[in-house]
């Protein structure tokens, strides 16, 4: 049996995510509508676990970033990390996002009659001004070239003009 990630929501809204040596049905069967101390030492916090899920998996790629120029993301994800954790459909699921590896989603647009690919933060904050920061995402891994054949632009870079519309 392998151990596997879980996000489990309890009954206040919080969501923690742990991991269980079990099956995703063995470990729904175990939280679901148990109730955990989710709290600590004189804080206990008896809270019901009332939704449990798997967080998503990608696969690991690397981040080329262009060295002469610096950071052009404006404190992107990109920016603090070597390689990313792509996610989505057609993407082997293997690995799990995580603080080396954040977890990023490929975006599909027509622009001008023509298919335009870009990844982006799966933890997204709101916000406008989303565009590229001059990073990308490639693996040698032939798996990644079933998703596309050339390195994918990140969009991790956000602009604030301080004028709301």
């Amino acid at each position: 049996m392998e151990m596997i990630t879980v996000k489990c929501t309890y009954e206040n809204g919080e969501v923690i995510t742990t991991r269980i040596n079990a099956t995703f049905e063995e470990a729904k069967a175990y939280f679901l509508g148990r109730e955990f101390n989710i709290g600590s030492g004189a804080d206990d916090n008896m809270q019901k676990c009332i939704k449990i899920e798997r967080p998503p998996m990608g696969m690991i790629v690397s981040v080329f970033k262009d060295q002469r120029l610096g950071d052009c993301t404006n404190h992107g994800i990109s920016s603090a990390v070597n390689q990313m954790n792509v996610i989505g459909e057609g993407i082997p699921q293997m690995y799990e996002p995580s603080e080396d590896a954040p977890g990023v989603k490929i975006v599909k647009r027509i622009l001008f009659g023509r298919e335009c690919i870009h990844c982006e933060p799966l933890d997204r904050p709101t916000g406008r001004g989303w565009m590229m920061g001059g990073n990308f995402i490639y693996s040698c891994d032939s798996r990644f070239r079933d998703v596309n054949n050339y390195p994918i632009p990140i969009h991790d870079r956000q602009e604030f003009q301080g004028v709301n519309y």
